[in-house]
């Protein structure tokens, strides 16, 4: 064997050996069976590389940050120092260091506000913090960590009541229950404090299974109500985690029935398109861990087809930024639009936490078993037949990449939800779409002041529809309610549907 060959077997050895601390090795490329905590390091490593690469900075338009900036409330200075968590874990100064600030900053913000000004987001920020601390060891003084506990104990009950809705309400519950758990197996809470705490928390999350799932399983918010796949796996989530913290077998089962429903909706190869409900801009990867998660709780053994789909460069597919963990649209012929998917941290952590889910082993899978081609839940019924989905009259295809689905027709969804286009226009983003509608029903209510009226959630969304997008004024929009279609068209816009003859006829009796 020559001297050359000698050095390039050498050269090999340490290139294998170093590998782990210099080079983000895909979670595919893997032979070895893959746990929770391997998955979820993979897309950690690679956003705080990012960070390093790019600044210490995100962008997520659909959620009031237009442009790049600095992390500025709690959930997001922890959200983004989280993705350090796996190189502090290994030791690396600099990362610890991230994880050490960013408590310290999330704790001076917390701090900085009345206890009625928290929500959700911080609920996650003091779960994670008090997680993190357990974690990295001797990342904070026992002084520092014996503070953050107290001002986490001084705002935990205010926490707990502050007024979350929906699906924001149920993270809160799951978030603070964790935190609870934990404090009182550390000796912080007694069990009287536990009781009182906990019965707190039930009464939160309760009312969500109330109010905002139906009795076929899916979750609907909005007005009208709508439903949601994002909001419904994140919702299903945190009753399965509730549950499994809890023992409360009653979200447990409300959770699986809801996986089963996600099943429906589900191409066979994993991906779910956002626009099946409402979802500002599409789905990303948190969606599909979620996804897998419940899949594997609930024992679906192809449950790492949604993992699978999620892995690799999917949801780091910004050509200019390729480390930036983001989530985009997924109907062909759309700008992808991408956004930092900083809150893919915040389902990790949580799902962490939950034992069952720790425990979890597995290969990749690529596709889908046992779905039902036909399906009637309530008032939508669901044809799947694998790269086709059909919900009520929104159909979508899968297209040969499986990147992306497109509609081969259009159609008005009737119950839980809307076509993707009206006017000939794509529809504005959930928040976007919510506000001008709720905007729409307060000026509605003032213009008909002194006349009662009443119509289904259907009629409501169709006459939104024509002020928002349609280009129809408010007087046209109450000849309507009045005297039944003229004035307006449920698909043609203003500007083509004045020059009618049904329009004519509006205007001459409005004379």
């Amino acid at each position: 064997m020559s001297k050359f060959t000698i050095k390039i077997i050498i050269f090999t050895i340490i290139a294998i050996f170093v590998s782990g601390s210099f080079f983000i090795i895909p979670a595919k490329a893997q032979t070895e069976p893959q746990t929770l905590e391997s998955y979820v390091a993979y897309f950690y490593n690679r956003y705080s590389k990012h960070f390093d690469e790019h600044g210490y900075i995100f962008k997520a338009p659909d959620y009031d940050v237009p442009e790049f900036r600095a992390p500025q409330t709690a959930r997001e200075i922890l959200s983004l120092a989280t993705y350090y968590k796996y190189r502090a874990l290994k030791g690396e100064r600099y990362a610890r260091q991230k994880i050490r600030q960013a408590i310290l900053a999330a704790s001076l913000e917390l701090n900085s506000r009345p206890l009625y000004t928290q929500s959700f987001s911080d609920a996650w920020v003091q779960m994670t913090m008090v997680s993190l601390l357990d974690q990295i060891p001797l990342i904070l003084t026992s002084s520092e960590v014996n503070r953050v506990y107290q001002q986490i104990l001084d705002r935990m009950a205010a926490g707990i009541l502050a007024p979350d809705t929906s699906n924001r309400a149920a993270l809160s519950a799951v978030y603070w229950q964790q935190t609870v758990n934990n404090f009182y197996q550390k000796g912080l809470i007694n069990q009287d404090k536990k009781n009182e705490l906990d019965n707190l928390i039930k009464d939160k999350i309760t009312t969500v299974l109330e109010q905002d799932v139906d009795q076929y399983d899916w979750y609907n918010e909005g007005r009208p109500m709508k439903f949601n796949p994002h909001y419904h796996l994140i919702t299903a989530l945190a009753f399965a985690c509730y549950g499994q913290a809890t023992g409360q077998l009653e979200f447990l089962i409300k959770a699986k029935e809801m996986t089963d429903n996600l099943r429906l909706i589900t191409f066979q190869n994993g991906m779910v398109e956002a626009r099946i409900g409402n979802r500002p801009a599409g789905l990303g990867a948190q969606f599909y861990l979620g996804a897998a998660l419940l899949n594997y709780k609930f024992g679906y053994d192809d449950f790492a087809v949604y993992l699978n789909y999620a892995y690799g460069d999917r949801f780091f597919s910004d050509p200019e930024y390729p480390n930036r963990l983001e989530y985009h649209s997924t109907i062909k012929s759309m700008s992808p639009d991408f956004h930092d998917d900083i809150s893919f941290s915040n389902l990790a952590e949580l799902a962490l936490l939950n034992p069952s889910f720790k425990k979890m082993k597995f290969q990749y899978v690529k596709k889908m078993r046992d779905i039902p081609e036909v399906a009637q839940k309530g008032k939508i019924t669901i044809v799947n037949t694998g790269d086709s989905i059909k919900f009520n009259d929104l159909k979508f295809n899968l297209d040969k990449s499986g990147d992306y689905s497109y509609l081969p027709d259009k159609g008005i969804v009737l119950g839980a939800s809307v076509s993707i286009q009206v006017y000939g226009q794509f529809r504005h983003n959930f928040n976007q779409e919510n506000e001008q509608i709720a905007d729409f029903e307060k000026l509605l209510k003032e213009y008909l002041v002194q006349d009662s009226f009443s119509m289904n959630s259907q009629s409501f969304q169709t006459l939104a529809d024509s002020y928002i997008y349609g280009g129809y004024s408010l007087p046209e929009i109450v000849d309507t309610i009045k005297n039944g279609p003229r004035a307006v068209h449920p698909t043609i816009p203003a500007n083509v549907w004045q020059r009618s003859e049904n329009y004519q006829r509006y205007l001459t009796s409005a004379l």
